[in-house]
């Protein structure tokens, strides 16, 4: 019975302390249809948690590190929809399908958070998701991995992302402040 109290305890705390990192958080940038979300500096991934002002707490969990994480949408299958199909006529009942896959991110120690999504809007959305998550982590990985890795260059392509619209301004500056340093 003690190690309960000590592990909720901790848990309390730890949520406390994941409720001051996201206040002072800058920017959090939520990719929902993958279940994570990232604050700006951090460089860690968290699960999307219930934010509660009242109790000072976050249930949000440290899943791993953003350099080196990779997102990704399986395959899926094609499952029949009776209820689409029913306002469908005869000759448009192949529309009556809907999409059920995973979207998953893979972090570098191999393991692995899963996300099901269930419809095509859900599957379109992490596709373009997985996009903007795999450049944030790629923007974050550390300069000795990346070939080229002079600053003139990562400070171009830095520049090409936000441009893209793929890192939010002050993603792109924290980044731009650590390529700078480095230097």
């Amino acid at each position: 019975m003690p190690s309960r109290k000590r592990g909720a305890g901790s848990r309390k705390e730890r949520q406390a302390r994941l409720y001051q990192a996201f206040v002072h958080a800058r920017t959090v940038t939520q990719f929902r249809a993958l279940g994570v979300q990232v604050l700006a500096g951090d460089n860690e991934v968290y699960t999307i948690g219930f934010h509660d002002d009242a109790t000072q707490t976050n249930t949000s969990r440290t899943l791993g590190p953003l350099a080196g994480a990779q997102a990704m949408v399986t395959d899926g299958a094609q499952a029949w929809s009776p209820g689409r199909a029913m306002f469908l006529p005869i000759g448009l009942a192949a529309l009556a399908t809907k999409t059920k896959v995973d979207a998953a991110v893979v972090f570098p120690d191999g393991a692995v958070h899963i996300m099901p999504l269930d419809g095509n809007y859900a599957v379109r959305e992490a596709q373009r998701q997985v996009v903007q998550f795999n450049a944030l982590a790629g923007a974050s990985a550390p300069a000795a991995t990346e070939t080229g890795g002079d600053p003139a260059t990562r400070l171009r392509k830095l520049q090409e992302l936000r441009d893209a619209g793929l890192l939010t301004q002050d993603e792109y500056e924290t980044k731009r402040a650590e390529i700078i340093e480095s230097i």
